[in-house]
Parts: structure tokens; sequence; C-alpha cells
């Protein structure tokens, strides 16, 4: 979520590559969804039963519309601005559970940060050696 939202997605619209920008959109979007489904100890159903499953979770259901928006909306630049603040917003909200939960000793609105604070938490020395992208 962190390499694909927060900070690609502003560089490709900053180089001009509305494509690849739609491609780390498309990609926040993906990582963001498992990332819910974790956080609400569930396991995300096939992509095309996804969106469905996600309105019916507790915890950030609405993030599904923001979600949608972010995967059908423009790339121009007055709408790219609103998806900027949409990621960010997902971002500092997850950041925020991750704090309420003391899952994350992390002090910044950097996602990547936050899953190595949650990697450094993790007991078994297996898991926690594994590449944070594993499971993702």
């Amino acid at each position: 979520m962190a390499q694909s939202g927060q900070y690609n997605y502003s560089r490709c619209l900053s180089h001009g590559e509305t494509g690849a920008a739609q491609l780390a959109v498309n990609e926040f979007v993906q990582a963001g969804m498992r990332t819910v489904f974790l956080l609400n100890e569930k396991y995300m159903p096939y992509y095309k039963w996804s969106f469905r499953a996600m309105r019916n979770l507790e915890l950030f259901s609405t993030f599904s519309d923001s979600f949608e928006f972010l995967l059908t909306s423009e790339n121009d630049a007055e709408t790219s601005e609103v998806k900027k603040d949409v990621i960010e917003d997902i971002s500092q909200m997850i950041i925020g559970h991750l704090i309420e939960n003391g899952m994350t000793k992390a002090i910044c609105g950097d996602l990547e940060k936050h899953a190595y604070s949650v990697n450094d938490s993790i007991s078994d020395p297996n898991i926690r050696n594994m590449n944070i992208f594993s499971a993702v």
C-alpha cells in the first residue's frame, strides 16, 4: 500500500504516466482490500466477490466505496488530487487502527514503517524473518 499508493501514484503522475499511475492505484486497492480482510480476521474471497464481501465486514466496510472510486475514476489533474487525498485518508485510518490496537509502535504516516513495526512484534522467528510482502 505504501509503495504503490503513498509513493508511486503521485510519482507516476508527475512524470505524465497516467497508465502507470492507474496500475499503482490498482496495486494499492488490492493490497488495501487484503489488509482490510486481514484486520477483520477474514479470508478475502476470489476477486470478483471481494467488494460484495467487504461491504459486510465489521471494520472498514466503507472503504469499498473509496476503493471503487479509486479504480473507476479518471487521472486528470483535479480528480488525481482527490484520489491522492483518498489514498492518504485510507492509509491514515489503517495506521490509526494499528496504533489503537497496539500493533505498531511507529509514529509516522508512512505505512511501510508501520508494516516493519508490526513485523517486529511477531514472536515466531520463522514468520518474523519472512519478507513483509510474502503474504500479500
